[in-house]
């Protein structure tokens, strides 16, 4: 190779290395906005799920008081939160509040002029407390595993 030609194989080499890098410090600008935006999309989609499996647990019910209390049980063994244990209570205490605006949902207030409740408020408020309180996100208690407790079977 001339002088020249290596000259220039030379050049269009450090600036394909330079098009590498550029390339490599953008996708790595794009990471986190990446993740922030992939997990608003999964806790949207579990607050979508959620809701819809509270409203069918309330639904089952015959009365408002029965479905708060199905609502919250059924939140309590989906996220593995268990009674008597002093955090979890509190917990499921705040939750209170959400599962009483599904259950208006499906078992309306007899009083036409009653306001619609904003399930999805009561839901942000709770969340916000929890995030306020824990440094977690609540939404974030499905990706916990649970291990499964063997049965014996004598």
């Amino acid at each position: 190779m001339n002088g020249t030609l290596s000259g220039l194989v030379g050049s269009l080499q450090a600036a394909a290395q330079a098009a590498e890098e550029n390339e490599k410090r953008f996708r790595a600008s794009l990471r986190p906005r990446l993740e922030a935006l992939e997990r608003e999309r999964v806790f949207a989609f579990r607050r979508l799920n959620l809701v819809v499996d509270m409203a069918r647990e309330a639904a089952r019910q015959d009365a408002f008081d029965t479905a708060v209390a199905a609502v919250i049980a059924f939140v309590a063994a989906e996220f593995a939160l268990e009674r008597g244990r002093d955090r979890h209570e509190t917990i499921l205490s705040r939750l209170s509040s959400v599962a009483e605006a599904v259950a208006l949902t499906t078992h309306p207030a007899p009083d036409e002029d009653a306001a619609v409740p904003d399930v999805a408020a009561a839901l942000a408020t709770f969340e916000a407390w929890y995030r306020t309180e824990t440094g977690a996100y609540f939404l974030a208690r499905a990706d916990i595993a649970v291990p499964e407790t063997p049965l014996t079977d004598w």
